[in-house]
């Protein structure tokens, strides 16, 4: 099986349900958490092999795929809905900072970049001026591991930031400042949070927010296993006893936290979303959290859930995108071991699987990594929302794929996708944001360490 490799050498950045003859269960949609969709016995027929193209290895799920032509975009092969391709995009300025550029914070007209190696610096767009706002040498500069990301709470004068130390944990660090004019007089307060990584450092995670829903510093993890077949039947995502593949608010919630467990004895996290393989950049919006999970072989997911429903499960490893791993590499009698608890009762490994199944979440859209014979989509990348009262994409969720460059537009209210192609490569980007101040429509930082403003052309 060919697994993506998105920074050769550096970093490895980064289901609908699919329903088949012998297993009609039905996976819940946003809103339906606490009132889940009860199985029905249907029959679906056999379809034939689209006239389009089709990779080999999304004959076993084309079932689960809707494909949509283009001429000005890549094909659109994914989740049913109604993608339409608009416009382009274009680079109208660049700021060049260093290699290993990784994330993005923007704040009181302040852009923070984060460099994988261990800096932080402070732009001042407004002035075009730069300087270091951080720096540390305690930093694990290893595939994805390294300085990962910042966040700034103005309501209790504080910072966070994450990264991997040289003890190879995942941690978050808060300081404390008196005023965001003296910001950068910052003081140690804290340690937040520790996660131990292992060897290979892949699906860190480590973006890190402050959540005005939950006043609470919410942060990323993936479920640091390698992309290999093991990551199909690997239950710590799903499981309530590990910080591995969720979105952890890093103080004490009073959140019915279920208990899931793949071992015995650990305390339950403060679990908002579970089920996740690489939530690296995710937001909060009003009362949605949206995340941006990178996926496997297959499939590309952007989530939305309102956070009134949380904590909830997008169901990975049991789905990728529309489809299930069983399908998507023909695993006979597929199962996790992993356990539920009800009522302080565990229930069987086969009760659990069923009740994990049913439960999960569907993406809001996921998009397939082979659209044509020649082109290959690879990894989502997010994300912000768009709020500009003259752009034509307000309220439009915005990711960019790490390979084609294309942005991905979700419209929060109308439900619709649309594609916008670049006119000419930008690199590999890492995180984008929506900034409008008259010149630009985005902001999107890339591998190679360019801070690029971008112009949508409608």
């Amino acid at each position: 099986m060919k697994y993506k490799t998105l920074f050769p050498l550096i970093l490895l950045f980064f289901i609908s349900c699919n329903q088949s003859n012998q297993e009609q269960v039905v996976r819940v949609s946003e809103g339906q958490v606490d009132n889940l969709i009860e199985p029905t016995e249907t029959t679906i027929s056999t379809v034939d092999v689209p006239t389009y193209y089709l990779n080999e290895k999304n004959i076993p799920i084309q079932n689960d795929l809707y494909h949509t032509s283009f001429d000005s975009c890549i094909d659109f092969l994914g989740s049913n809905q109604k993608v339409s391709c608009e416009g382009s995009y274009e680079s109208i300025k660049s700021v060049v900072f260093e290699e290993g550029m990784v994330n993005t914070l923007i704040h009181n007209n302040h852009i923070y970049v984060v460099i994988k190696k261990g800096v932080i610096y402070k732009y001042d767009y407004e002035n075009d001026n730069k300087s270091i706002f951080f720096e540390s040498e305690n930093i694990l500069n290893k595939q994805e591991a390294g300085l990962l990301g910042i966040a700034i709470s103005d309501s209790n004068n504080t910072l966070a930031i994450s990264y991997v130390n040289s003890d190879s944990l995942l941690v978050v660090d808060r300081y404390k400042y008196e005023s965001y004019e003296k910001i950068n007089q910052f003081v140690f307060d804290k340690r937040l949070f520790e996660q131990e990584m292992k060897n290979p450092y892949t699906h860190i995670g480590g973006n890190i927010i402050w959540s005005k829903y939950f006043q609470s510093y919410l942060l990323s993890v993936g479920d640091n296993q390698e992309p290999n077949e093991f990551s199909r039947v690997n239950p710590v995502p799903l499981a309530t006893d590990s910080n591995l593949g969720k979105i952890v608010a890093l103080k004490d919630l009073d959140i019915d936290v279920p208990i899931i467990r793949h071992s015995e004895g650990d305390k339950i996290v403060n679990a908002l979303a579970f089920g996740l393989r690489n939530p690296w950049q995710f937001f909060e919006y009003r009362d949605y959290l949206i995340i941006a999970d990178v996926g496997l072989s297959i499939n590309e997911e952007l989530n939305v859930v309102k956070l009134a429903n949380l904590p909830a499960s997008f169901g990975w490893p049991i789905f990728e995108g529309g489809s299930t791993s069983k399908d998507i590499d023909n695993i006979e009698d597929y199962k996790l071991d992993i356990n539920y608890y009800i009522n302080s009762n565990k229930i069987s490994t086969e009760e659990t699987f069923n009740k994990l199944y049913k439960e999960s979440v569907n993406p809001s859209f996921f998009y397939n990594h082979y659209p044509t014979e020649n082109d290959y989509r690879a990894a989502i990348i997010g994300g912000d929302i768009i709020l500009d009262n003259d752009s034509k994409y307000i309220f439009n969720i915005v990711t960019v794929d790490i390979n084609t460059n294309e942005l991905f537009l979700y419209n929060l209210t109308s439900r619709e996708l649309t594609l916008i192609p670049p006119i000419e490569k930008i690199g590999s980007t890492t995180s984008i944001r929506s900034f409008s101040n008259g010149l630009s429509d985005l902001v999107a930082s890339t591998f190679e360490g360019n801070l690029l403003f971008l112009k949508i052309n409608e």
